[in-house]
């Protein structure tokens, strides 16, 4: 019996699929460094509205309008959701699943392009990342890198057309589809679409003009309805990118900027050493020497045009890229390469063809020569894997297992701050709105709703104070205490960010203002993301005030934004502080630690 040819692809990738599977999991079971960047949880936390059916309309619940990306993998969480529990592993979950499909679809791809062991190459050199890949990879913000899945989409489907099967309808029609859904997943993919679509129209010109190209046209609407179903909703705010119009051009200082980019990574080694980028670099530029200058033994179509086919893209994405008001300069952390994310996965499957052909070979030299390079590339994904799990607790994955399955994939102060503005309720409406949460500890969304709906209730400390304090009063008597511990940054910002004299007003207040408000302060200390150097000044501090209990108690909330995939490292900051500080930083800790946690947990 003949077995389909679809169903050998799947028995080829599925090895690497298990391989992708295991070392990510690996990662994310250690506690590596990928959790609590950018906007995870806020990914997580307009899940929690969808599931709580918070009463807004739906569209409102999107983190950003822009992000239709976003959007999607909040949609995604919900169902992990109700799967696994609303906790941190759903989202390395949807993290996963955008991998396998990033994997499968390259696999696909470069199947197509140069073969079977270049699919291979590309499975195992996407696996065994950069270490800044590694963890980007599952950060689950259903942004840049995720888009990846529909840059390769993309490609691979073009080539289906270009280089097998141009005259079958659905390919025009799946094509399309993928575009459109893809631009409105993620603005990045209008790059390789136009690529695509205006070597298509080159190319294969009659069908694009055809019934072929308005199958794809329809195809591209289908796909892109959500984007143009939000267009209407709410206008040009898709368009508006933390500020900067969509399409708008850089400034003379993009060049600069890029230059900065370039030498961080290669001169100042921001990535975690210089070696990786140059080997990459390396790697890449060789790899498109060996597919330009290669002859295809197997008597099929150039090598040299598919690796054009391949090499336009990044090209044409850099040429953008640098005309656009997005150029990252000066990279401090990892975080920065996000945005050319497509770039690095784009290398991996021109590194990948070039190893297929020399792999392929019947030329000895030539096949040792990708023998070499390949398992040198493969074996420095390794190491890198290795330094990634080392970030984190690789000797006790099964205690790992259980924070992640117990800790809530969801925090509210940075998704109120982004979504309140889409609401139109004054702030009394916003307080009924936020009620809506189905949650055991009300106090961690009244705190947080606090935060962002009085930040700015005025720049008199006392009056702005009083008045926030008169409207709670009237309005939600029962849960001051409650609200009064998210007013740490409205005392500071009406302090002109002082932290020292927000303290002392507060010291010098009544019971029970006094207390709530001092706890209030210490939760917020200088700021939302608190260095380590940050916090042991701050219990300095606390222990220096008449009553340091309150105050104290704070910080140790504090401590748990420090250290929520790190509690061992909680611990020990704490036994390394005065003993006088070391009990309410501990009442803090738990008390927040409390309000993270799922109940029954």
């Amino acid at each position: 019996m003949k077995i389909p040819s679809g169903m050998l692809a799947a028995r080829s990738w599925l090895p690497l699929l298990l391989l992708l599977v295991v070392v990510k999991s690996l990662i994310v079971l250690s506690l590596a460094d990928v959790f609590f960047y950018g906007e995870e949880l806020e990914k997580g936390t307009a899940a929690k509205a969808m599931i709580d059916g918070l009463d807004v309309p739906h569209h409102q619940l999107a983190y950003h309008y822009y992000e239709g990306g976003g959007f999607v993998v909040s949609h995604l969480c919900a169902g992990f959701f109700a799967v696994v529990g609303e906790c941190l592993l759903a989202h390395k979950l949807v993290a996963l699943c955008f991998n396998a499909g990033i994997l499968i679809v390259g696999w696909n791809l470069l199947r197509r392009l140069f073969g079977r062991v270049a699919a291979i190459a590309f499975g195992l050199l996407f696996v065994f990342g950069p270490e800044s890949y590694q963890k980007l990879s599952l950060i689950n913000l259903g942004i840049h890198f995720e888009s990846g899945l529909f840059t390769l989409g993309v490609l691979a489907l073009g080539a289906r057309i270009l280089f097998g099967e141009p005259t079958r309808w659905w390919n025009w029609a799946l094509l399309g589809l993928v575009t459109g859904f893809g631009i409105y997943f993620s603005y990045q993919v209008a790059v390789v679409a136009l690529w695509v679509g205006g070597i298509l129209l080159l190319v294969r010109t009659r069908e694009v003009l055809g019934l072929f190209g308005i199958c794809g046209l329809a195809g591209t609407i289908v796909g892109a309805l959500p984007l143009l179903l939000m267009y209407v909703l709410v206008g040009e705010a898709i368009l508006d990118i933390h500020g900067t119009a969509l399409g708008s051009a850089g400034e003379r200082s993009n060049s600069l900027l890029f230059r900065e980019f370039l030498a961080s990574i290669f001169a100042h080694g921001a990535l975690g050493g210089r070696i990786g980028p140059f080997v990459w670099v390396g790697a890449t530029v060789g790899a498109l020497l060996v597919l330009l200058v290669s002859r295809d033994e197997r008597g099929e179509s150039s090598p040299r045009l598919r690796a054009l086919y391949l090499l336009g893209y990044p090209a044409l994405f850099l040429v953008v890229y640098l005309q656009s008001g997005f150029v990252v300069g000066e990279v401090i952390h990892y975080f920065y390469v996000l945005r050319l994310t497509p770039l690095w996965i784009v290398a991996c499957a021109i590194v990948a063809g070039a190893l297929g052909l020399l792999i392929g070979s019947e030329d000895r030299t030539r096949r040792l020569a990708g023998v070499v390079a390949g398992v040198l590339l493969v074996a420095s994904g390794v190491r890198a894997t290795a330094a990634v799990m080392g970030t984190g607790h690789p000797r006790t994955l099964g205690e790992n297992l259980g924070l992640l399955t117990s800790t809530k994939g969801y925090s509210y102060d940075q998704y109120f701050g982004k979504v309140f503005p889409h609401f139109d309720e004054d702030v009394l409406g916003k307080l009924e709105l936020v009620e809506g949460f189905d949650e055991d500890a009300k106090g961690w969304v009244r705190a947080d709703a606090a935060t962002n709906l009085f930040l700015e209730a005025g720049s008199d400390l006392g009056g702005a104070y009083l008045g926030v304090r008169e409207l709670l009063q009237k309005n939600a008597p029962g849960e001051i205490e409650e609200y009064g511990l998210g007013l740490g940054p409205l005392l500071v910002r009406a302090c002109g960010w002082d932290g020292r004299r927000a303290v002392d007003w507060a010291s010098a207040g009544p019971e029970p203002d006094r207390s709530r408000l001092l706890e209030a302060l210490g939760r917020f200390g200088a700021g939302r993301h608190p260095l380590r150097e940050a916090l042991v000044a701050e219990v300095e501090l606390g222990l220096s005030l008449e009553t340091p209990v309150p105050f104290l108690r704070g910080v140790g909330r504090r401590l748990y934004r420090r250290f929520r995939v790190d509690p061992w490292g909680a611990e020990a900051f704490i036994a390394e502080r005065p003993e006088a500080a070391r009990a309410p930083l501990h009442q803090g800790l738990e008390a927040e630690r409390a309000w993270h946690t799922l109940p029954g947990d």
